[in-house]
């Protein structure tokens, strides 16, 4: 890193003498001038190539080139534009070992809790299958960017694949009996997943309507859609981001990002009076069912409402038996089943159904004042060939 570091400082250094040798020459003007176009530019080519200089800049400006003066302008452009790229780099370079100090810490999470899970594992195979997955646990291979944020201000947060215990133990009193067993679960692939459940406002930018009993603020959820209703929503928005990488999460992918790390009732502990701070439910809700999202505190991957507001839709169909037999490597849910899976909880609901593994269900065409949904995406760039 210290290496990639001393090349960004010499370049700059670079860059800022050649740049006070254009003042001195007067073509501080066409210096800004090249630099706006080279902001504004979004296509394929670079201003290395002379095919930039002809596509944004004109063949005005390549006659021109061959003054000396001139090209110290243009070299400036290129190399400024090079150095950017550097940055861009030295940038990913620096995320991608934050995502690796990320996966080690999870490691380290998972060997604490070892000796309080062994006995909830009644196979052993299992629990080496889960901790030595066939594919291997890394950062993902998509654009190097720990969030992001899509064209109508959706805010999305990188997740990294890991492994977690999913579901409830015995020792959970307030548990159902659809949330058991515990079992170990493997999510292979990173994703992003929206910072927080979609608003209206957003809602409104795809759908053009807005069918939330609660109104009055756009920066609430959207409530009073269904899992038809998302799966719409969601079909536009690909087709507005012109590449379809936008879904809802399955129901693993949901919990796994709920707990970011944590092993506990809630993803800050087991403390019931601390739900409060994360969370809108019945024992915090002021009058006039949802809020506005974000206003309560984040967990530890900074994704706010996860618990209460609204009950949140996931891909999965339900059957209250399925964690009995569900696959320990990205498990996708029951392959027959006329509901689809609600996670989270919502604005009115006593704090146990708040809890990080708590599961309900609901027809799909089902759109009650308590549902709404957030989505994932697979990633900022198209898969190959799309």
């Amino acid at each position: 890193m210290s290496t990639n570091r001393d090349t960004l400082d010499a370049c700059a250094k670079q860059l800022r003498q050649l740049r006070r040798e254009i003042a001195g020459r007067g073509f501080e003007p066409l210096r800004q001038d090249l630099l706006d176009r080279l902001t504004r530019y979004d296509g394929p080519t670079h201003p290395a190539t002379d095919t930039w200089w002809r596509e944004v800049v004109g063949e005005d400006y390549l006659t021109r080139r061959q003054h000396e003066d001139m090209r110290l302008v243009y070299d400036y452009v290129t190399a400024f534009s090079i150095f950017q790229d550097l940055k861009q780099a030295y940038r990913a370079l620096a995320e991608e070992q934050e995502r690796d100090k990320l996966f080690r810490w999870q490691v380290k999470q998972l060997v604490k809790k070892l000796p309080d899970v062994m006995g909830m594992v009644s196979d052993a195979s299992s629990l080496v299958e889960a901790l030595l997955p066939a594919t291997p646990l890394s950062p993902g291979t998509f654009s190097p960017s720990l969030r992001f944020t899509n064209k109508i201000g959706m805010e999305f947060m990188w997740i990294p694949a890991g492994v977690f215990l999913m579901g409830s133990p015995d020792s959970d009193h307030e548990a159902h009996p659809n949330e058991k067993p515990a079992h170990w679960v493997h999510i292979s692939q990173s994703f992003y997943l929206g910072k927080y459940p979609v608003t209206q406002a957003q809602w409104q930018a795809v759908m053009e309507n807005n069918p939330s009993r609660f109104k009055g603020d756009l920066h609430r959820p959207v409530d009073t859609v269904s899992w038809k209703d998302a799966q719409e929503f969601i079909r536009k928005l690909n087709r507005m981001e012109s590449y379809g990488h936008y879904r809802l999460p399955t129901e693993a992918e949901w919990e796994y990002a709920c707990r970011a790390g944590s092993a506990t009732l809630y993803c800050f502990g087991n403390k019931i009076r601390r739900l409060g701070e994360y969370a809108w439910y019945e024992g915090s809700y002021e009058p006039g069912g949802t809020h506005p999202v974000g206003q309560k505190r984040p967990n530890a991957w900074d994704l706010y409402d996860m618990h209460g507001n609204v009950w949140e839709w996931v891909q999965d169909r339900y059957d209250p038996d399925y964690y009995s037999n569900s696959p320990v490597h990205d498990p996708q849910g029951p392959a027959a089943g006329a509901r689809r899976v609600l996670r989270g909880g919502d604005w009115s609901d006593p704090a146990r159904y708040a809890r990080s593994a708590v599961r309900d269900a609901d027809d799909p065409d089902d759109c009650r004042e308590l549902l709404g949904f957030r989505c994932l995406s697979s990633g900022r760039e198209p898969a190959s060939g799309a």
